[in-house]
């Protein structure tokens, strides 16, 4: 029985190729959100604060706080812990920058619950934000709560391709048109995401090898 000696190559050069490329892919690591869920301070049921959020910035101030609704104003509970975070007048803008800044070849995924209680609202718009002297939005969505329960909305991604937003802090924010919109259970994510060049000497390497194998063949 003749060795494939090509073929034997060629499999242990594509594992070794393909274990290079997953190597640069590492796995979603989750970004800090300071009191993400809301749930400092610790209130009891229906009990609310009013004027600040810890951790967040709240815009203009006083427009907004933390608040842990009964069963009455959600049957179905709220999405993390026992708060939640709310807004009581229009144009209210909650935000947090984090501790991790734009990265080369990252992808940001962003996810938030949003709600309202009894109440028809106006829309939210959640951003994904390069804070700077000039804050760049880097994604977005807009969108009507559900009412009486919660949404889970999924900002686009994005991959950080634009050398102009390297390095600056990365920012979350929680606008409001109107006023009783919810949040809760803010998720931030990153992954790094192999570079093009590492997927064209993939691809050339593959072919070179294929090229390699007919050679073989031809000769026998």
């Amino acid at each position: 029985m003749k060795k494939n000696i090509p073929g034997v190559i060629l499999g242990l050069c594509l594992i070794a190729a393909l274990t290079f490329v997953v190597a640069g892919t590492a796995l979603a690591t989750s970004i800090t959100i300071d009191n993400y869920s809301f749930e400092t301070p610790t209130l009891a049921d229906g009990a609310a604060t009013t004027g600040s959020i810890s951790g967040w910035t709240l815009s203009p101030s006083g427009g907004g706080g933390v608040w842990n609704p009964t069963i009455a104003d959600y049957p179905g509970g709220v999405p993390d812990g026992s708060n939640v975070a709310y807004v009581f007048q229009a144009a209210e803008t909650i935000s947090q920058i984090t501790s991790a800044t734009v990265t080369p070849n990252y992808k940001y995924s962003l996810q938030v619950y949003v709600g309202n209680d009894k109440i028809p609202v106006g829309d939210y718009t959640i951003q994904l934000v390069a804070h700077g002297a000039t804050d760049v939005v880097l994604a977005s969505a807009t969108g009507t709560p559900p009412t009486g329960y919660f949404d889970l909305v999924d900002v686009p991604s994005y991959t950080a391709t634009d050398p102009d937003q390297y390095g600056k802090p990365i920012e979350i924010k929680l606008l409001s048109s109107s006023w009783r919109l919810h949040f809760d259970d803010v998720q931030l994510d990153g992954t790094t995401v192999p570079l093009p060049s590492t997927m064209l000497l993939l691809g050339s390497g593959l072919v070179g090898l294929g090229l390699l194998r007919r050679k073989w063949n031809l000769k026998k």
